[in-house]
């Protein structure tokens, strides 16, 4: 990691590329954005938030800052439940996610996205780096819990393995010693 910022302008293809800045939006971020009341995923419950990407030469030098996003979608998962059978499938924001473009024509029926053209002002989290199989970091959901009020815990949101796992993590990081 370089020590100085003008250190930073070096970039080594494959062994070391400097971080975008936390809160700096530029083409190809990966951003997550305020939910508006018409957000839908697969006909389920509310959204709790939208991401997307920030597609290049969208305009971001229009005098209000407006940029274009690529929206992002949750897959589907399997439910957890202590039942036999079927396990139903349920919108998993816990796990992978994929362009909308990317969606089956009649599961994108289901989702209902916000315009693609946002300002600055809806953005709550900047440059997410996602991780393996396109699934967004814990780091991310606690900053949304934390700092944006957004609690992705409750069991209408996390009913699949994934979100078992997430709000076993919160649950053991609370009480866990500082």
């Amino acid at each position: 990691m370089p020590s100085e910022v003008r250190d930073a302008l070096v970039v080594v293809k494959g062994i070391w590329e400097p971080y975008a800045p936390a809160n700096y939006i530029m083409p190809g971020s990966m951003v997550i954005m305020r939910a508006e009341a018409t957000t839908v995923y697969y006909n389920a419950l509310p959204a709790l938030f939208t991401m997307g990407r920030v597609v290049l030469d969208s305009g971001m030098n229009a005098g209000d800052g407006s940029f274009i996003v690529e929206w992002w979608v949750p897959c589907m998962g399997k439910a957890t439940t202590n039942r036999r059978g079927k396990k139903r499938e349920v919108v998993d924001i816990f796990g992978s996610w994929q362009p909308l473009q990317e969606v089956a024509s009649d599961d994108a029926a289901a989702i209902t996205v916000p315009s693609v053209l946002r300002t600055p002002a809806d953005v709550l989290y900047c440059n997410v780096e996602l991780e393996s199989e396109n699934r967004i970091p814990y780091q991310v959901f606690d900053f949304l819990r934390v700092k944006c009020g957004i609690d992705a815990t409750a069991m209408n949101h996390s009913r699949t393995h994934n979100g078992d796992l997430y709000r076993a993590y919160v649950l053991m990081s609370i009480n866990a010693p500082t």
